[in-house]
């Protein structure tokens, strides 16, 4: 089969499971490590290690990622690699 690559405003559960492998794949490949992270757009990572284990922030940071868009590149059935993101979002910057 040959990859295909689609979009999606709304991830379809049957791709839960295949983005969740990824993330905890690429996890140490980040820093911070994508299990400190417990959203998408977060910009302070310190706090969440006393407050979530990695298994608990992973799931998180899963959770935010289904608030937002895809893109994805699927082969044999099974999510090969991802994109996410928001549609219209504008970052800002908050000094503290």
């Amino acid at each position: 089969m040959e990859m295909v690559y689609l979009i999606y405003d709304i991830l379809p559960e049957q791709y839960h499971e295949d983005i969740k492998r990824l993330l905890v794949m690429a996890d140490k490949e980040f820093f911070p490590p994508l299990s400190s992270r417990v959203s998408t757009t977060q910009n302070h990572f310190h706090d969440n290690a006393s407050i979530h284990n990695e298994k608990d922030t992973m799931l998180l940071h899963f959770k935010a990622l289904l608030r937002q868009c895809f893109i994805l590149a699927v082969d044999n059935d099974r999510v090969a690699g991802f994109l996410s993101f928001r549609k219209n979002h504008t970052h800002i910057d908050i000094i503290e």
